[in-house]
């Protein structure tokens, strides 16, 4: 995992573990359907990179970490409390 720049904007690369994926149309609407859904509460998804080695997922990078960074942090603030 780790954050790249795309047409300037910072982005969250997340490589699977997968070798194999077979792209079909169903696969291609649920991509486009994850691309085009907007919410403030939703990490946007970019897109997918394809290689010979590798299948990668691009999203929106959030600068203060994921959930579960921000959940221990807040658990931590109100242990000390």
């Amino acid at each position: 995992m780790f954050s790249c720049l795309k047409q300037g904007s910072k982005v969250f690369v997340k490589h699977l573990n997968i070798k194999h994926c077979t792209v079909n149309r169903e696969l291609l609407i649920e991509l486009k359907q994850m691309k085009d859904l907007a919410h403030e509460n939703l990490i946007r998804f970019v897109g997918i990179c394809v290689d010979d080695q590798h299948i990668s997922i691009l999203t929106e990078y959030c600068e203060k970490g994921n959930l579960r960074v921000i959940f221990l942090f807040f658990k931590s603030c109100k242990n000390h409390k």
